[in-house]
């Protein structure tokens, strides 16, 4: 009976350890719910003014510009799986990969892709659970740019947190970027993602792109413009 007994507790605090976290899922953004102002400092206003989007846009060359570029995308899917010794971030876009390592044990992950290829601008993470909440905080991130097409910037050692909890089905994520150098205060946005249903995240497989078709677009409207 005492054999039994022990069996079914050992059984119970298996499947206890095993039990999904209420982020994981595979998850894609259906809406910002609110976002600041980017608060710039005069240097970070100089920034963003010599900023060129078709010059200067990593995209182009299938980098991410920033983990605000990597959540803000449309249409792309990140998976989130919280194990006992880390977090696994499988992002669609650019088919970036971070094995993030909690604080507890002093060690820290950075973003890479397929190729293996690492990614500075997103800097190393470490994650670590309040509750249900989930928090990465990413430190030492290189020069990018938060929103690509407004040229807001991102300096070199500006760090950024993520939280994560859930509202119903839905799964909020709170970006706050922090970057004495280039602002006065904090960055903030909020984004609210919908679960896909779907157990792996597809591969993006990107090549580098151009801008051939924002050029045609500016052409067509110049040319409608003339009398």
């Amino acid at each position: 009976m005492r054999q039994s007994l022990c069996s079914i507790v050992l059984i119970s605090i298996t499947a206890a350890t095993q039990a999904a976290h209420p982020v994981d899922g595979v998850w894609i953004l259906e809406r910002i719910v609110e976002e600041t102002a980017a608060p710039l400092t005069p240097a970070g206003a100089a920034v963003q003014q010599a900023y060129d989007l078709l010059e200067d846009d990593p995209s182009l060359r299938c980098e991410p510009a920033s983990m605000a570029r990597v959540w803000g995308n449309p249409n792309s899917r990140t998976g989130i799986r919280v194990s006992a010794d880390h977090v696994q971030l499988d992002h669609e876009l650019f088919d970036l990969r971070r094995s993030i390592p909690s604080e507890a044990s002093g060690l820290s992950g950075e973003t890479l892709n397929l190729a293996g290829t690492a990614f500075a601008a997103l800097g190393k993470a470490a994650y670590r659970l309040e509750g249900e909440r989930l928090i990465v905080t990413s430190s030492g991130l290189a020069a990018g740019y938060l929103r690509t097409g407004t040229g807001y910037p991102q300096g070199e050692g500006a760090s950024a947190t993520e939280t994560f909890w859930r509202e119903g089905d839905r799964l909020l994520l709170e970006l706050v970027y922090r970057d004495p150098a280039l602002f006065n205060g904090e960055y903030r946005i909020l984004h609210r993602l919908f679960a896909t249903g779907e157990s792996e995240v597809p591969v993006y497989e990107c090549t580098d792109a151009d801008y051939d078709w924002f050029e045609q677009l500016n052409a067509e409207a110049t040319e409608g413009e003339q009398p």
